[in-house]
């Protein structure tokens, strides 16, 4: 039997890991604004020879692999604080912010510098949203997302129609076969 090795860097292997580990899982994700502060990632230290624009794209790559991302901040560092820019990406299921915090701190995602990632340990006003129902469009996304389907239908078909249109198919069929 033939085996190919397969070498992974250390980040890689990790990575791996936390992703054999998120499939293995069973996630509840509710339609609801994600409020709780474990559900949201603070990530710093990014450079600032990049873009906002850039960052945004690549923050948003890098974290939306590890599950539904309900929302990318990026946001310039305070005037007193030293020039870069920071990011808080806020996810749906507080399980896929723990795997994507333990994978990617410490590591260079982007940049030629590691960047520091934290769990979220405390809520501001961005964060302290009433209980609120997703939009229809967010709806959308996130069963998109989980069911990866590419589309949804908000037309209302009645069975009896389903019934009346197989009938009419199987009939074109009978006549093409005749």
């Amino acid at each position: 039997m033939w085996r190919q090795a397969v070498f992974l860097s250390r980040p890689e292997a990790a990575l791996l890991q936390l992703h054999a580990v998120l499939l293995m899982a069973v996630d509840i994700l509710e339609f609801r604004v994600p409020v709780e502060s474990n559900k949201a990632l603070f990530i710093w230290d990014i450079q600032p020879c990049y873009s906002h624009a850039y960052i945004y794209d690549r923050v948003l790559s890098v974290f939306s692999s590890f599950g539904p991302v309900f929302l990318v901040r990026v946001c310039p560092n305070a005037p007193s604080v030293s020039p870069g820019f920071y990011s808080l990406v806020k996810f749906y299921s507080s399980r896929h912010a723990l795997l994507a915090q333990r994978a990617t701190d410490g590591h260079k995602l982007f940049q030629d510098t590691p960047v520091k990632v934290r769990l979220s340990n405390r809520q501001g006003p961005s964060l302290l949203l009433d209980d609120q129902l997703l939009s229809h469009t967010r709806c959308l996304e996130l069963a998109n997302h989980c069911l990866g389907f590419n589309g949804w239908s908000t037309r209302i078909i009645n069975v009896n129609e389903l019934v009346l249109e197989e009938e009419e198919e199987e009939a074109d069929w009978d006549l093409a076969e005749s």
